[in-house]
């Protein structure tokens, strides 16, 4: 079962990746309540069945006590590889401090531990805004990286420049004579 995305420009695309019927209505009426900006939410109840919509998500809220035969930690493994760049937060039930850590870790947004819902608008705003600080400050880099190089080509053809002036200087010198011009004599 999937709602799909409603696709408003300027909304923020939400993919529910959630197995768990409360959890499932918790997370809307959360969204629906508390949401400052305006959103649209797609429901997944699994990672196959969500595959063909994660590069259409802004943000993707993944349960991880999805029903099947893989692990939690493989979950999330197999949502981040697919999601390149977009930011996850994870429901993990209560006591699984280790598994938190370990998604923070590798990557994940933020975590929502035991029904934590009062924290996910928060998380998911932040989330948000982490990603377009990061997007900024990789253009920006990107942008000095091409400026770098700009100079390093322009040092480049200014050291040919002087190269070639001072092979015509010692050809003159020398009355007339350069490897230069004698290769190009050769050639011609």
């Amino acid at each position: 079962m999937h709602t799909p995305f409603n696709l408003k420009q300027n909304n923020t695309r939400i993919l529910l990746i959630c197995d768990n019927a409360a959890n499932v209505e918790k997370t809307k009426s959360c969204h629906t309540k508390n949401m400052g900006i305006p959103w649209n939410i797609m429901h997944n109840v699994s990672v196959k069945e969500a595959m063909p919509h994660i590069h259409n998500a802004d943000i993707i809220i993944l349960d991880l006590a999805l029903e099947g035969p893989t692990t939690p930690k493989e979950i999330f493994r197999n949502v981040q590889h697919l999601s390149i760049d977009t930011p996850i937060i994870v429901l993990i039930g209560r006591k699984k401090h280790n598994l938190s850590t370990y998604v923070m870790e590798k990557g994940a947004a933020d975590t929502i531990v035991g029904g934590g819902f009062g924290r996910l608008v928060d998380a998911i705003e932040f989330a948000l805004i982490r990603q377009k600080i990061t997007k900024a400050t990789s253009d920006k880099s990107c942008g000095d990286q091409k400026d770098r190089q700009c100079l390093r080509d322009i040092e480049a053809i200014k050291a040919k420049k002087i190269s070639d002036e001072k092979n015509q200087c010692i050809a003159w010198m020398s009355g007339g004579y350069s490897m230069q011009n004698n290769i190009e004599k050769d050639v011609a």
